[in-house]
């Protein structure tokens, strides 16, 4: 949302007044707020008083404003890629309510993509430990409610496999194998 439909919201300026300094905006530059404040259209401590009201925090999937196949491929790809285990980890990677990250967790779990490993530690018992189901990652996301442009991503097993013949391979490389390898 954009801070002049926030104060054509909140009642402090009409829809004309922003179109006004938006015009005003585009020959002059400047801020918004600033622009509406000197044409006297609203105070200074009415623009501070909208911009430090923070957002009010989603209750529910829908609530977010978000597709909620779009969610569970966030939290899916969240997980995969930096190997969240843990709702707190999640949440700190997609940067969504701790609620809207379990309720995501339990469709995940419902559809089958993740299952619960136990608690996250003896002294937290409120959080649990997730993982992707290898048969979830080998599956096509889009046939369970994912959207992806691509296939699912490669099993963690097949990803350690090849990151070990990798590692071997480049071990088994002499230095002078490499300098031949180079010349030619």
């Amino acid at each position: 949302m954009f801070i002049g439909d926030l104060l054509v919201a909140h009642g402090l300026v009409t829809p004309e007044d922003v179109a006004m300094a938006l015009d005003r905006q585009k020959l002059h530059g400047g801020r918004l707020g600033d622009i509406l404040i000197a044409l006297g259209r609203m105070s200074a401590a009415d623009l501070n008083a909208v911009l430090q009201v923070a957002p009010e925090v989603p209750a529910s999937i829908l609530d977010t404003g978000l597709n909620p196949a779009d969610l569970l491929n966030l939290t899916m790809k969240a997980m995969y890629a930096n190997s969240a285990e843990t709702p707190s980890a999640i949440v700190d990677i997609v940067k969504l309510p701790n609620r809207i990250v379990q309720l995501v967790l339990e469709q995940a779990k419902e559809r089958r993509l993740v299952e619960v490993l136990g608690a996250a530690s003896i002294r937290v018992t409120s959080e649990f430990r997730f993982a992707l189901l290898s048969s979830a990652l080998s599956r096509d996301w889009r046939s369970r409610g994912i959207s992806s442009n691509r296939s699912a991503p490669p099993s963690i097993r097949v990803v350690r496999s090849c990151s070990t013949v990798r590692r071997a391979t480049a071990r088994r490389r002499s230095p002078s194998a490499s300098a031949r390898s180079s010349r030619t």
